[in-house]
């Protein structure tokens, strides 16, 4: 038991160590270098989302007040997604510091693996899945700043019609492949939908708050499974 309480301390030290780099008003040398990209893709032919990018654009005026230096992409085809992860793996190779990440758009766990679904694609089945959209691992792999925090507003239902479905699962994965120094976000867990709308707004007001992202975490959370009367809970993956 003593063991057990050792291990669950250590778990909530570093979880609480990482949010102490996000503090608002915080003047460490972890916060000289603030750098993030928001990727909100809402436009397919299989079924539009309604708040992605408008989402993604309130976030990055929360995140620029914070310090943050934001690039933000918008319907990207699998071409400007992979261009734009590389682009700020590499800014974050060079400037360390804090990397953050948002996906607002559709996603699918297929395997075990996800995959974060382009724009404006055409995919027939699930069999053009691992061909056609990004392998959320190559996202993680990217990750090289001082304290990573990856949010991913994704969780929806599977959009392929029924008679096209194999393999894929409702949910996201807990992702295999994870920055050092870094936090994962899932709007829903796993085998959860999440509703488009929700959680994005919430964590958006809550990251001007001045508290520790441990306790913005948490926040969200509660008031998440509030609005969505229990049956949405994010998770974070630490």
């Amino acid at each position: 038991m003593k063991e057990k309480h050792s291990v669950l301390y250590f778990r909530n030290a570093r979880l609480a160590l990482l949010g102490m780099a996000f503090l608002v008003f915080c003047s460490s040398v972890f916060c000289e270098e603030r750098n993030a990209l928001l990727i909100a893709n809402d436009s397919y032919p299989f079924g539009n989302l309604a708040n992605p990018a408008r989402e993604a654009r309130d976030l990055r005026k929360s995140l620029e007040r914070l310090g943050f230096y934001v690039t933000l992409v918008e319907n990207a085809d699998i071409d400007a997604m992979e261009t734009a992860i590389y682009r700020f793996g590499s800014l974050l190779k060079s400037k360390s510091g804090i990397g953050f990440f948002h996906y607002g758009g559709h996603a699918v766990q297929l395997g075990g693996k996800n995959y974060l679904i382009p724009a404006n694609t055409e995919m027939a089945s699930e069999a053009q899945i691992r061909r056609l959209s990004l392998d959320l691992d190559e996202l993680m792999e990217n990750m090289q700043g001082g304290a990573n925090i990856v949010i991913l507003d994704s969780c929806r239902d599977n959009p392929f019609p029924a008679s096209t479905r194999s393999a894929a699962t409702r949910g996201l994965a807990l992702s295999q492949v994870k920055p050092q120094n870094s936090i994962v976000v899932y709007s829903a867990d796993a085998g959860q939908k999440a509703q488009d709308g929700v959680f994005t707004p919430i964590l958006t007001k809550k990251l001007l708050e001045p508290k520790s992202l441990h306790e913005i975490l948490l926040e969200v959370r509660r008031e998440v499974y509030y609005r969505t009367d229990g049956t949405q809970r994010p998770k974070n993956d630490d």
